[in-house]
């Protein structure tokens, strides 16, 4: 058995397809002509547009945005002038191209972030591909029937040409929950195990596999015995997911009666449709920090507001929490000015940055009020510490909303805002907190890392970083019983909130708002229909 990391729940049995993507390099000897090989490297780029072009006229949202991302890496001004310099110093238009996005993934993998360290594999998928259109010789892959594809490297467009007709499940050497082929195995329902050390030297093409996304492994060869046991997991994994669909009708609460508010968390608006029909009593917490990843400039007032309208026109009368900008650790966007630090471990992140960043923040708060016309939306402030941090942003509410109305923009004057809870100094002073947020929102993940001063990115401290330590705990307790001495509404949100063991103890605490992942949310439901 071989392990790795499970990032696409499920089963699957199938033939390997093993691709080790090399790329072809011109083999052309002395100098070239630079006037020719730069025509065949803008020839390339041009073709290289259109196809991005027509495979993301076919796709929306996250999907669509990974692939715009690789036009604006040969875009970019120092990429381009690299390969410009590699030409005219004599070398072939693929040796420039190689050359250049080899150095470009070196800088990249001397990130401490793995968010950033994933994006690797859209350099190499933009390689080959014009590597692909320069050579012309471009053969299409023709896939049998349960195909598990196998790679050293899992591109966001070899992802998305998978037809889910053929291929049953995806691994490969290198990737993680963040990388864009994980993101979209998850989207297209496909099995995905990652970082599997060596598959492709283990496994062969038409080797029989089985592929555990669920639990991170992939079996080579396997014997009757084991393949008669994974069709029936696979089986009940079908029937499981059947039976679970009849709890989207039904209304979330205990065994004895008790109401229980169940959220969605999403990251983009398409996915607030999943959470209108999973019968979400709306959205828990919208990401907007996903809307700046991956992109040459952040989004403007128009774009943004577009996006929170159009969640809050799907959400109707539900309400929509969308909270602001929370980069920094693992999420720091390209786009935005860093001073030329790309620091996980930086104090400055979640609402320290926007407060750092004030034009920038008022843009989104702009755009947040704007669409507040539009439906139930309320602001969520990330990594709150201090009850000055919400006065200072209700000063800038209110100034933009004495500018709309002079101005004659319709907004809502009473939109709520709430706070995160996710860091030790939060929950000491909740009732402080709580006295100037409308709302509070228990963030796990933080919480549970800053209470136990363990990284949860870090391997040997996984034991230690988990919510259910007496302490992370005893945290949750006590901002919940605060917030309801204040008559505020608390809610608790991410990894913890999806813990269907923690569930028990969470409602003895006295929660009675949750918001999960979209995947989680029958499953919570139902825990709690048996509670």
């Amino acid at each position: 058995m071989l392990n790795g990391i499970g990032c696409s729940n499920g089963y699957a049995i199938g033939k390997a397809e093993v691709i080790k993507g090399e790329p072809v390099i011109s083999h052309q000897k002395g100098r070239t002509d630079p006037e020719k090989e730069l025509s065949k490297y803008i020839a390339a780029v041009r073709l290289f547009e259109q196809r991005i072009k027509e495979l993301s006229e076919r796709l929306d949202g996250e999907d669509k945005d990974i692939l715009i991302w690789q036009t604006y890496i040969l875009k970019d001004p120092y990429m381009d002038a690299e390969i410009n310099r590699q030409i005219m110093s004599g070398h072939s238009a693929e040796r420039a191209i190689i050359a250049a996005c080899e150095m470009y993934s070196k800088v990249l993998m001397m990130s401490p972030s793995e968010l950033i360290r994933q994006r690797t594999a859209d350099i190499d998928d933009v390689r080959n591909t014009m590597l692909e259109l320069m050579s012309n010789e471009k053969t299409p892959v023709q896939w049998s029937e349960n195909v598990v594809l196998i790679a050293d490297t899992l591109t966001p467009s070899m992802t998305l040409g998978l037809d889910k007709k053929h291929v049953c499940a995806v691994a490969a050497e290198t990737g993680g929950i963040t990388s864009h082929p994980a993101i979209l195995a998850r989207s297209m329902g496909i099995p995905a195990v990652l970082s599997v050390e060596g598959i492709t030297d283990i496994i062969s093409s038409g080797d029989t596999v089985i592929v555990d996304g669920t639990n991170g492994s992939i079996i080579p060869a396997p014997d009757e015995k084991t393949i008669e046991e994974y069709q029936a997991k696979i089986e009940e994994y079908r029937r499981r997911q059947q039976a679970m669909a009849e709890y989207a009708a039904k209304p979330t609460v205990t065994a004895s009666g008790e109401k229980i508010v169940l959220y969605a968390n999403i990251v983009d608006p398409e996915e607030a449709e999943q959470a209108k029909a999973l019968g979400c009593d709306g959205i828990g917490l919208f990401r907007t920090e996903f809307m700046f990843m991956d992109r040459q400039f952040p989004p403007g007032e128009n774009e943004q507001l577009a996006i929170y309208k159009k969640a809050a026109l799907i959400m109707g009368d539900r309400p929509v929490i969308i909270r602001t900008l929370d980069i920094g650790a693992d999420k720091i966007p390209p786009c935005l000015e860093t001073n030329g630090r790309l620091d996980p471990h930086s104090d400055v992140r979640g609402i320290r940055y926007s407060l750092k960043n004030i034009e920038l923040f008022k843009v989104q708060l702009r755009a947040l009020m704007r669409a507040s016309a539009f439906g139930y939306i309320r602001i969520l402030l990330p990594m709150i510490d201090t009850p000055d941090e919400i006065r200072e942003v209700r000063k800038i509410i209110r100034d933009i909303g004495e500018d709309f109305k002079n101005r004659g923009i319709d907004f809502n004057e009473n939109i709520t805002v709430g706070a995160m809870a996710e860091t030790p100094a939060a929950c000491l002073t909740a009732d402080l907190i709580a006295a100037e947020a409308d709302f509070i929102s228990i963030g796990t993940n933080d919480l549970t890392q800053f209470i136990m001063a363990a990284n949860r990115e870090e391997k040997e401290m996984r034991k230690l970083c988990r919510a259910s330590q007496p302490a992370v705990q005893r945290a949750i307790a006590h901002i919940i019983k605060t917030a309801d001495a204040a008559g505020k509404p608390v809610g608790i949100c991410g990894e913890a909130a999806a813990n269907l063991s923690l569930l028990p103890g969470f409602l003895e605490y006295g929660a009675k708002r949750f918001s999960v992942s979209l995947s989680s949310v029958l499953d919570v439901r139902k825990t709690i229909s048996e509670i």
